[in-house]
Parts: structure tokens; sequence; C-alpha cells
């Protein structure tokens, strides 16, 4: 796992880097404190940048190293005032955060925070008595700004909000300028009241805290305040220090305006330990003699000569630094040329020429140019010891010729050095605009797959999608019209999202409408199998003008929505929902309910002319009496709307007799929507659609009339 930490970490110090080292391969962004001042080396998988997340470098890191895991070290946390431009580092963060999709954002804060939140919508302090500190206000508008935009860039944030850091040899630190003040005998002055409650954590139990954070992958963004658990006061602190300076050192106490010690009072941090398990073991204020002696160790050992020419020269610009090894070398060569003018063997070597040739491939043009005139001045004094005046080396020609080399020679490589840098400096920006280039083309890349995600889960999910419309089409593809009735019932229930559908078949008389199918609901309050025309004359008028019904004056008994099938000026089937909720009452619903009604239509009469165009087929010459496969198919067919809830039926097996006398004697006992067929051995029975048990007594009366022998059974 990668893990990049930005923003103050000069809170840092050695033991906790090497504690994250030693889990993760680490890269840090910023300043270390102890990075020039310490003898041991910094673990090899720790790689160090000066560029903090405001900076193009940044990005440049973020692509090539992509971290898991990053940590924000703000300004706020020890205490501290913030860091400058703070807010464009946050934002920076996260987006890049957000490009290179890491897990998770840690945001190191202060306590301070506390104070603004406990007062928020009150600008005075928690008595009343002076406003919220500047410095926790703008804590806790770091932490609302690094939330809004974690969240903005989609990226899991936990912001932990710490005290001040128990780390002594630190000058970054507070408690370091205080050790740095006890040292040199100043007075400490100490931010709160004797008796006011304060609190340190130690590096190493900020780290550890940190580890587990980022350990733990099934947490949500969160805040929570860290607290040690050792109960200290402010005058705790300065007892221990004046101890140190051996009570000489001088401690005032002087609260900050708007940081009341009793905001602190009442802060447990037991969603932190519940969370991640953390509990604080290192106590400061105990041990704070201890710390000081190891300090006083530290900061009394003298630097070395070579060590302050060294951190003196780092610190220097580059001009001075070119300037310092143009003269030191020539100092060198000048020093050596007396040495090895009789040498034979450096009789054929230039020093001259080679010091420009260094200072040019080393620096450039501009440092190769300077060194090859000092090398001709140094030239020209050495003519001048020889005898040959200026005014011979004027008029000589044969002379300028080691003068030229010079200025050649130091031109020439820094040109080459200069050219070098350059192309790499136009590598760096080409390979950067390839990089904004690809990523912007990765975005575009990941935008359109996630539409086309979007899109296809819309088009096969959403109730009126395209996919949804094919699905019902092919549940109304059949070739008989009670199946449609089943299944146009089942298909408006699904996409209208409504359950008081029933379909109607309409007698030649235009009088009465028979239920083919409803839905189960309605069929639990005793919907009426038939339906007068004359109680709903409006509702008829409307589908027959080819127009859809909406009782938009909610009239009592009526349908809420109705739509016709016409037929050579007739209503064949009436389609109506009997209920519909407010959010129903739309012309949307009313478009998608006249679609569904269409597609039914569409269905039925493709049905209809095929039956027309098998009736010879599937009904015994001369008669009604449907043979016995297409007889079969019907029976099935009601017997799975029964099932379902959407119709109900009764078969009842007729006495002796052939098909064409019981045809004959049947016909003006049954209704259109009935069907009389047979079995394989041709005996025949009455199919009754709608009919139930108590309904059964008037079909029973007309065959008692007819002095037809019958029996209800269940199956043939």
């Amino acid at each position: 796992m990668r893990i990049l930490i930005c923003g103050n970490t000069r809170l840092l110090d050695m033991n906790a880097v090497k504690m994250i080292a030693g889990y993760y391969k680490l890269v840090i962004c910023g300043e270390l404190s102890f990075a020039e001042n310490t003898s041991e080396r910094i673990p090899r998988n720790v790689h160090l940048y000066r560029d903090d997340p405001a900076t193009e470098a940044f990005s440049r890191i973020m692509a090539s190293y992509t971290p898991d895991t990053v940590w924000y070290l703000s300004g706020y946390a020890d205490d501290g005032d913030g860091l400058d431009q703070e807010s464009k580092i946050i934002r920076k963060l996260t987006e890049e955060c957000g490009t290179h999709e890491c897990d998770k954002l840690i945001v190191v804060s202060s306590v301070n925070s506390v104070y603004a939140l406990r007062n928020e919508g009150n600008n005075r302090g928690l008595a009343g008595e002076s406003p919220v500190s500047p410095k926790a206000f703008f804590c806790a508008q770091m932490e609302e700004l690094a939330v809004y935009c974690a969240g903005k860039n989609q990226l899991k944030n936990v912001v932990v909000r710490l005290p001040r850091l128990s780390q002594t040899d630190n000058r970054a630190t507070w408690l370091g300028r205080q050790m740095e003040k006890l040292k040199d005998g100043k007075e400490i002055v100490l931010p709160g009241t004797r008796e006011g409650t304060t609190d340190f954590l130690s590096t190493r139990n900020m780290t550890e805290l940190l580890i587990s954070i980022t350990e733990e992958t099934l947490d949500d963004s969160a805040r929570y305040t860290v607290v040690s658990g050792f109960v200290h006061t402010w005058g705790d602190v300065g007892r221990a220090l004046t101890e140190c300076g051996g009570g000489s050192v001088q401690v005032d106490y002087v609260p900050e305006a708007g940081m009341s010690d009793e905001a602190l009072a009442g802060l447990s941090g037991q969603n932190v330990r519940k969370s991640y398990g953390f509990v604080a073991t290192d106590d400061i204020v105990e041990t704070l003699p201890e710390e000081y002696a190891l300090y006083l160790e530290n900061h009394t050992k003298t630097e070395g000569f070579l060590s302050r020419i060294r951190s003196r020269l780092h610190a220097s610009p580059d001009w001075l630094l070119k300037g310092l090894e143009l003269a030191l070398l020539l100092l060198v060569v000048q020093g050596l040329l007396p040495l090895t003018s009789d040498t034979v063997y450096f009789r054929y070597v230039d020093l001259r020429l080679f010091y420009v040739v260094i200072l040019g491939c080393t620096h450039g043009m501009g440092t190769g140019l300077a060194a090859g005139v000092l090398a001709c001045i140094s030239l020209f004094f050495s003519y001048q010891d020889t005898g040959i005046t200026g005014i011979m080396l004027f008029y000589n020609v044969e002379f300028w010729l080691p003068f030229a080399v010079y200025l050649m020679t130091g031109a020439i490589t820094g040109y080459m050095k200069t050219t070098k840098d350059q192309k790499l400096k136009y590598a760096e920006e080409e390979i950067i605009a390839l990089q904004n280039k690809y990523l912007f083309l990765n975005e575009v890349y990941k935008s359109v797959i996630e539409n086309k995600k979007e899109y296809k889960r819309q088009i096969l999910g959403y109730k009126d999608s395209f996919g949804k419309i094919f699905e019902a089409v092919q549940n109304l593809d059949s070739t008989l019209p009670s199946d449609i009735f089943m299944h146009g019932v089942e298909t408006m229930e699904h996409i209208l999202e409504n359950n008081s559908i029933a379909i109607y078949t309409m007698d030649d008389w235009q009088r009465f409408g028979r239920l083919a199918a409803c839905s189960s609901s309605l069929s639990t309050k005793n919907l009426s199998k038939s339906l007068n025309i004359e109680n709903c004359k409006p509702v008829y008028d409307t589908v027959l003008a080819g127009n859809t019904w909406k009782n938009t004056e909610l009239l009592p008994d009526i349908p809420a929505y109705a739509w016709g099938i016409i037929e050579n000026g007739k209503v064949r089937v009436l389609i109506c929902i009997y209920e519909a909720d407010t959010e129903q009452m739309s012309l949307y619903y009313v478009n998608l309910f006249t679609i569904l009604c269409n597609l039914i239509r569409v269905s039925f009469i493709r049905a209809l002319e095929y039956q027309d165009a098998i009736h010879d087929e599937k009904y015994y010459p001369g008669t009604d009496v449907l043979k016995y496969e297409y007889f079969r198919k019907e029976l099935d067919i009601q017997q799975h709307m029964t099932a379902t809830g959407v119709a109900s039926f009764l078969l009842v097996r007729l006495g002796d007799g052939s098909v064409r006398e019981m045809d004959e004697k049947m016909r003006s006992i049954i209704r259109k929507t009935d069907f009389l067929g047979t079995d394989q051995d041709e005996n025949c029975y009455l199919l009754l659609t709608q009919v139930t048990p108590d309904t059964f007594r008037f079909v029973e009366e007309r065959l008692k009339k007819k002095e037809i022998a019958y029996s209800v059974v269940e199956d043939i």
C-alpha cells in the first residue's frame, strides 16, 4: 500500500517516519524539520519532495505514485495558525485524490475547532464573555471545506481532531518551541488558566491512530475528536516546565480570547475508540523533565565546520554558487600552472581548456562563456610574464587562436548543456501535456462507460422504457384473446404500478360489458361481472369517439381512466383503471396508459383475425362447439387466470348427446364469452367464464329448463 503525506509535514519526527515506512511505501510532499539535522538515514522506501499540493509538480507526483491513502496534516494541527493558501491546497488535493481514485483522505485537524462548533450560530463565547477565537473559527471552516471538497470528488474522508503534540525535540511543534524558550531562559506564556484543562498526544500515538484509520476499510466518512485520557491542567504543565528550568524560568498564564477551557471538558474520545480501538499510552507531562534533558543533550552539540559550510551553501542562491565555483576552480588552475609548466607529461595538457570544459558542461552557456573569458585573462597575464606585450598579441594573429579556442569551447559546451536542459524541460512539459491529455481522455472514457451503464439500466429497468415496452409486446404476442387479456392486466399492473385494472368485452347491442379479466385486488372487492353502459354513458361516449376517458370530475363508481378498442364503429373491448393516486393524475400517465392500450388493441385485432382464419378448423362443422385441442387451450388459460386472481370460471360436463344436438340446445343458454367444447371422447363441456359457484344458479336454472343433465367438474 502507498501512503502520501502532505501539508504541515514538519510535525513528523524520524521515529514516526520509520514507523510508517515499516508498513507502507511512503511519499512525503513537504519539508521535514529533522531532515538536515539528523545523522540517521531515512528509509529507502520513503520518497521526499518539497512540492506542496498547490504546485503543478504535485500532480505529476500523484500520477507517478497513485497513493491508496493520503494523510493531510493541516496547518491548524498542534495549535497552528494555518498554512499559506490552505484553502487552495485543500481544493487541489481533493481534486487530485478524486482524479487518481484514492481510497481515503485523512485530514489531521486540531481540537480548536471544538470551540467554534460548541458555539455554532453564536459569535459569543460559552458564557457570552468573548467572541469565538479566529483560530478556532478558521480551523472549523477548514474542516468544512475539506469535507465538502472530498464529498464533491466522491472521496471517503476522515477528519481527526488532535490536541497539542508532545514532541519536544522539534521546533515546529508547540511544545518544541517552549523547550527552546526554556533553554534560552525566556519567559513562557501558557494559553490557559492554572485550573484550565489541557491535553497532549505523542507523535507515536498519533501515528498509530493514523495507521489504524488507514488499515480500516469498512469505515465511513466521519469526524473524530481524540483525547489522550490523561487529565492535566495548565498548572501541571507550568510546574513541570518550572522543574525543568530549575525554578529559574518564569511561567505566566494568559488565556486566549474565545478559547475557553470549558469547551474541552466532557470530551471522551469514545467514538474513535469504538471505531478504531485507539487508546493513548504516552503521558508527556509526567515525563517532561526527562524529555527536556534529552532535548538539551541533542541541542548542545556543536555543529562541525563542514556541516556549517554545507548548510550555508545549501541555502545560497544558484548565481552565488556558480560564482564561487568559477573563482575557486580558477585559483586551483592558476596554482597548478606553475607546477606543471616544466613537466613533460603536462606539456600537451591545457589546464585552462580543461577548466572551461568542466564549467561549460556543468552549468551551461552563461557560465561556460564566463569561464572562457577568465581563461583568456589568465592566458593574457601568462603571456605578459613571458615578455609578450598587448600590442604584440593584438597585431600577431597567431596568438589569437588560444583565445578563440577558449571562448568557442565555453560557448559550445555551454550550448550543449543548455540545449540538453531545454530538451529535458520540453520533454517534461510534453509529458505533462500528454498526461493531462490522457487524464482527460480517461475521464471522458469513464464518463462514457458510466453513461452507457446508466442508459442500459434505464432502458432495461425503467417502467416506461423501450425495454419494458418491448417486454409488454412480447407478453401480448398471442393468438387467443383470453390470453391477451390475462397478460394485458399483468403488464399494465407492472408498468403503470396500479392494481385496479379491468378489461370488459362488449356485446353486439352495446348495452353490457362482460368482465374478461381484472386485477386480483378488484376480485376481492366483488367487482361486478357485468357493466351496464347506461350507468357509465360518459365513459362510453368518450371511448367511442376514440379518446381516453379521464374522470376529472371525480364521478362516483366511474373508472378513473378508460380506453376502448373500436371495430366497425362499435366498442369491442373496454379497458379501465378504477382507482388512481394523485401522482397518477397527470398527462404523462394518461399517455402511458394510452400507449399500453394500443398495444393490447393491436394484439387483440391480430388474434381476432387469426381466429377468423382458423374458424372452420377449430369448430365442428356447422356448430359452435370447439374441438378438443382448442377447447383445451381455452381451459388452460382460464385455469391460469384463476390461479393468479385475474378471473374465475366453472367447468360443467353436459349429458349424453351428439355434438350437433348439444350445440342446438345450448345456443340460447350460453353467453358470447362462454365456450362449448369436447374432450378426446367427444363428451361435451361448458366453460363458463367469470362465474363462481354463487352465480352458477342462474345458468343452472336454464339447464334444467332445457332438461340437460350436467355436473360441475374441475378438469376434463
